[in-house]
């Protein structure tokens, strides 16, 4: 059993798709998940202005790979809807 987490987790299960796998995307309302962000970096000592910051440059460098990789998920968690499907 291998568990991969984190941005980068579906983009690295496309080196194990030849083995039986599940591969789940979570998903949630985006200014929710802006808020969370923003939540995590003030904990980090950062001020808003450098949280925001952080925050739009995430957008840019890990977005692309989110979407596109959401197409390789078998099972979908959307954190609005407390549910899970499969794809």
């Amino acid at each position: 059993v291998l568990i991969l987490e984190g941005t980068i987790a579906l983009h690295l299960a496309k080196l194990f798709s030849n083995t039986r796998s599940h591969r789940w995307y979570v998903t949630m309302d985006e200014g929710r998940r802006k808020s969370r962000v923003l939540k995590e970096y003030a904990l980090r000592g950062k001020d808003n202005q450098e949280a925001e910051q952080i925050y739009a440059q995430r957008l840019i460098d890990e977005m692309p790979y989110l979407q596109a990789d959401q197409a390789i998920a078998t099972h979908l968690i959307d954190l609005e809807l407390n549910e899970a499907e499969s794809i």
